[in-house]
């Protein structure tokens, strides 16, 4: 999955003010940190309010949820989509993953019956292998003069302002202090970066819309992306950095 911010406009069911909603992520299954998870399993997804399946996202193609995931190649297709009674848990049946691989799910955006969009991403890491990496990636985003809770910040393996990079690890900051971490993180070099209010296009790529917020770790401040090192076990702490509003 290329991952290179590109600068588009999008209107349709993409919230531009979705933070001060209720509409929530309440848990999924599996859940963040589960290992052995089956290759063949029911993913469900539950929210705190009942969903309006006729809502329409670009990615997956046609589907009521927007969905961020990585890898993003899936063995095939799911053999279908059900809902609770209560219209508050999807399930997505027999979703084919791969063996002994470590995902990440991001649920960007869904909409409630009652109209709300989703009020922020919520993100998990699993694995269909017997164990997670343990390293870890914490700091603070900051917003100036808007608030943070909802930013996804996410790990590249190459500079996603310099060529051909993938979304390798992600994380949500769930509240206004803008704390952020980002669980098992694999030994490696990475570029960290965070955006709100985005959505994802046909090609399954993060897209900014008018007054997106747009941040990379730049520790020299030469308005250039910094790489990050982590090592086996890790916890690496104060990536710290802001985020600018675009399209104002």
């Amino acid at each position: 999955m290329k991952a290179l911010f590109t600068f588009l406009v999008f209107i349709l069911f993409v919230s531009t003010n979705s933070l001060y909603g209720q509409f929530l992520v309440t848990s999924t299954t599996p859940g963040h940190g589960d290992v052995g998870v089956d290759t063949a399993l029911t993913f469900t997804i539950t929210f705190n309010s009942t969903v309006d399946t006729t809502a329409r996202f670009l990615y997956p193609q046609g589907f009521f949820i927007n969905l961020l995931f990585q890898p993003d190649s899936l063995v095939s297709e799911p053999d279908s989509i059900t809902l609770s009674p209560d219209m508050k848990t999807v399930y997505i049946h027999n979703l084919q993953l791969m063996p002994d691989v470590q995902y990440f799910f991001a649920i960007v955006n869904a909409v409630s019956e009652s109209g709300d969009s989703l009020a922020m991403p919520y993100s998990i890491e699993f694995t269909t292998g017997g164990s997670l990496p343990t390293a870890s990636v914490s700091g603070t985003i900051s917003f100036p003069g808007d608030d943070p809770a909802g930013t996804l910040v996410v790990l590249f393996d190459g500079d996603p302002f310099g060529g051909e990079s993938n979304e390798k690890f992600v994380a949500v900051a769930p509240n206004s202090t803008g704390n952020y971490t980002i669980d098992y993180v694999e030994s490696g070099t990475y570029w960290s970066a965070a955006v709100k209010k985005f959505f994802i296009d046909p090609l399954g790529e993060l897209q900014l819309i008018d007054r997106s917020g747009l941040g990379f770790y730049d520790i020299n401040a030469d308005l250039k992306a910094d790489s990050i090192s982590v090592n086996s076990g890790s916890t690496l702490t104060n990536i710290d950095f802001p985020l600018l509003p675009l399209f104002t």
